[in-house]
This record gives C-alpha cells, structure tokens and sequence, in this order.
C-alpha cells in the first residue's frame, strides 16, 4: 500500500509497532464474516505519533499512542445518549474501510489514546479488546460478594474475570478447554468444564462465546430475577427457552464494543491490576501475521502480538 499521508487538521499519523490478532480477524481470514475487498484487515494497535495536522491539540510528534478503532459521528441520537457503540454512523478500521495490518495508521486524533513509554507492547495491543470486556462488567453493576458465572475462557472472558474480580465478585469459569480453564483458576476463578456439576443461584452470568449451548447454560444458572450479558459473537442465531426466561424473570441484554472504557483499561494495565501476560500468550514477527492467525484459529494461542 502507498505511504500515509495527513490528510485532515485533525488527523494523526502513526507509526505502527505493534498489532493485536482479533476474533473478528479470525472471521474475515475464513470468509465468515463478510467485507468488501481489497481491505486491509486489523483493528488494534499501537505505536509511535509521526506526524499530526495543524488543529491537533491532544496529541505530539513522538507520543505512543493505542488507536480505538471505532470512527463515530458525536452527533446522532446515540452518541449523545452516551451509547456510541450505537453510532448510526460507525466506522470501525479493518472492516468498513483499512486497518492496522501494515506499517502506518491515520485517524482523527479523538481516536488515539495516549499510553505509557515503558507498557509493555503486549499490554498495549490488549488495550482495546481489554475494554469490550469491561464495558460488559460495567453493564453488569457487578457489586461486592456478586457471584458471577463467565462462559468462555478466551481473551474476553479472561479479561472479563479480572474485571470482575475487582469489582470483589466471586467468579467461575467454564470452558472445554483444560489449559484455559487453568489460566483461569490461575486468575483466582473457580473453573468448571461444563460437564459436570455447574454453579447455581449466580447473581450475573456473561456469556463470552455467543453459542447456543453456552447462552442456554447461562440462562439455567442465574438465579430468579437473575441478568445475563452477551458479548459472544458465535455467528449463528440460538433457540432460546422462554418459558425458563419469563417465568424466572431474567433479564437478558446484549454487550457490543465499548463507550468509555479506555482511560480505565490504560490505567489498570499501567498499575499492573491485570494480568496481561497470562491472557497474551504469543508474539510473532509481521511475516509471520497469517501463522499468527493460524495458531489463535487452532486454539494454540489465546491472543497473539504482531511485532512490525
């Protein structure tokens, strides 16, 4: 692709050093999730600014910044309503129009966060998924002594585990798989494999797969008047028991991206209250970006850092 350039007095352009390997890149390499092509793929980055336009105010020239890949308007009834994951008018980099798979990246300068010099690079490319999942614990209200039940032990779910405990939860985790259910317990969950004995009475449950056997697992655990949050994206409609739903009065609602969470995720990381090291498993040279795909698609890796 061709160099860069500023176009805008407010645009930013930054040098990327590091790239994070997302589940929705997973989707496009396979041809599940649908875009228009040619396109750049990739939506979290960091790296160093280069250049900025001349209205630029929040950032300068030599700052490390994380890019929140989301273009909104500000302007629609959402964005005003303080929900502008809802954007009418939403852009997200590496679907809608180019990403970070390559070596620069230009966005208005509302969409660069500043992020410390010393963070690790593997911290830095966990930033913006790190903040879907607390945006979904903070519509959970998770309060102090809550039980809360997390279904998927990949990068969100582990994320969403810390975030809880935090918040003082009591938290179990289930998953298939021996090794994240060990990073988990690691974490200071209670793990379970979903074909044993589950959890009852939990006060929130957050489905982090979006499947229907996971979805209907939470539904079965929360207790009466119970909430269940969806953040999963498993792709394929699920068939509900409503009868279980309306009579136990449970509230259902779904999660998607993040509206303020960035400041609070960048701090977290840089006060070492969350685990990063545990969740981002594996790092890979720019050549090696499709085998970085490959080990995350085949479950080798939970979440792999693209070193350009």
């Amino acid at each position: 692709v061709p160099d860069l350039r500023i176009q805008g007095d407010k645009d930013v352009l930054v040098e990327i050093t590091h790239i994070g390997i997302c589940g929705t890149d997973l989707h496009i390499y396979k041809g599940s999730r649908k875009v228009n092509f040619p396109l750049v793929a990739g939506h979290e980055a960091i790296g160093i600014v280069k250049a900025i336009g001349k209205g630029v105010t929040k950032h300068k020239v030599g700052d490390r910044v994380v890019l929140d890949p989301n273009w909104v308007c500000g302007s629609c009834e959402f964005c005003q309503s303080g929900h502008k994951n809802l954007c009418q008018s939403k852009i997200l980099k590496g679907v809608d129009v180019d990403g970070v798979f390559q070596t620069q990246v230009v966005s208005e300068e509302k969409q660069f966060w500043p992020i410390p010099h010393d963070m690790s690079p593997q911290a830095g490319i966990a930033i913006e998924v790190a903040t879907v999942a607390l945006a979904a614990v903070n519509k959970a209200n998770i309060k102090l002594g809550d039980h809360v039940f997390i279904a998927g032990a990949g990068i969100v779910g582990l994320f969403a585990l810390q975030f809880a405990k935090l918040a003082g939860a009591d938290v179990t985790v289930m998953d298939l798989s021996e090794d994240r259910l060990a990073i988990a317990e690691r974490l200071g969950a209670k793990v379970c494999d979903g074909k044993g004995e589950l959890p009852s009475n939990v006060d929130i449950a957050i489905d982090c797969a979006g499947v229907e056997p996971t979805i209907n697992t939470c539904l079965k655990v929360v207790k009466n008047a119970g909430l269940v949050v969806n953040i999963g994206l498993g792709g394929k409609p699920a068939s509900l028991d409503m009868m279980n739903i309306t009579r136990r009065e449970l509230t259902i609602c779904g999660s998607v991206a993040c509206t303020t969470e960035f400041p609070t995720v960048i701090k977290l990381f840089s006060e070492g209250r969350v685990d990063v090291d545990a969740v981002v498993t594996h790092t890979v040279s720019f050549d090696q970006t499709v085998e970085g795909i490959r080990m995350m698609l085949s479950q080798e890796a939970i979440k792999v850092a693209v070193e350009v």
